[in-house]
């Protein structure tokens, strides 16, 4: 039986998603072949989890589809594994209870569901964020939770009129069932018109970005060179690397 983290208030989602990696597919697919793409995918999770795991004030929870999503989230297990310790280490070991399985709904349901599902297992705070966005950092999942113990609502917008996390301090079923989420990419001023209109108290974080198309790893390694100047090796790390393996295969495909 799943029962709440006795010592964590707020639970961090990781909603993944069959079309996220279609989406790396897809956008990427002039630069990138199957095997790159999903090598880059698969980094994307694995920086996604640790950096959820390094927030530390969160019970981490990774909500994903049926299917081929599961083998990449054990390999991204199996790789943190090798290069955490102490207590991010143990956690690792023990999945139960926080690898659901998303049922056969559409994404805004199954979003639902999983927020649903942590209020009512007692959580006061319930965030939610996908995996293409490896740069988030943990200090933006932090002020998150620190904006919920005053707000309704966070959102963390994007350059392309979606989100990168959303997050309640309490059910807001509005959000989900008074948008059509058809249309994704336009999701967020309709969120924000639906919490005005009903009077609810949000805030919203920096504007941050999803890798949507090949310009976007420009923002990535802006980001990632960030980190190191300030003596951060780890965050980001499995992206730096696949990226580093891509650069010199297309350095080498063009001499």
């Amino acid at each position: 039986m799943v029962k709440k983290s006795a010592d964590k208030d707020a639970a961090l989602i990781i909603f993944l998603e069959d079309k996220n990696r279609e989406q790396v597919q897809s956008h990427f697919s002039d630069a990138l072949d199957t095997s790159d793409a999903n090598a880059l995918y698969r980094a994307f999770v694995e920086d996604t989890i640790y950096t959820c795991l390094e927030a530390g004030a969160f019970e981490v929870i990774i909500s994903y589809p049926e299917g081929n999503i599961k083998k990449v989230v054990d390999e991204a297990i199996n790789t943190l594994k090798r290069v955490l310790r102490g207590k991010k280490r143990a956690r690792l070991d023990k999945t139960d209870g926080w690898l659901w399985e998303q049922g056969q709904a559409d994404t805004s349901r199954d979003m639902a569901v999983a927020i649903d599902r942590c209020f009512d297992l007692g959580y006061e705070r319930v965030i939610l964020i996908d995996c293409v966005t490896p740069s988030i950092s943990k200090i933006m999942l932090q002020n998150a939770n620190t904006v919920l113990k005053k707000k309704d609502i966070v959102f963390g917008p994007t350059l392309e009129g979606s989100f990168y996390l959303l997050g309640m301090s309490s059910p807001t079923p509005q959000l989900f069932k008074k948008i059509d989420w058809s249309d994704k990419e336009r999701i967020y001023p309709k969120m924000v018109e639906v919490a005005c209109v009903d009077k609810l108290n949000w805030e919203e974080l920096e504007l941050w970005y999803n890798l949507c198309q090949p310009g976007d790893l420009e923002f990535l390694a802006r980001d990632i060179n960030a980190f190191r100047i300030v003596g951060d090796e780890r965050s980001a790390m499995h992206t730096e690397k696949v990226l580093e393996e891509l650069i010199r295969k297309f350095q080498s495909e063009e001499t």
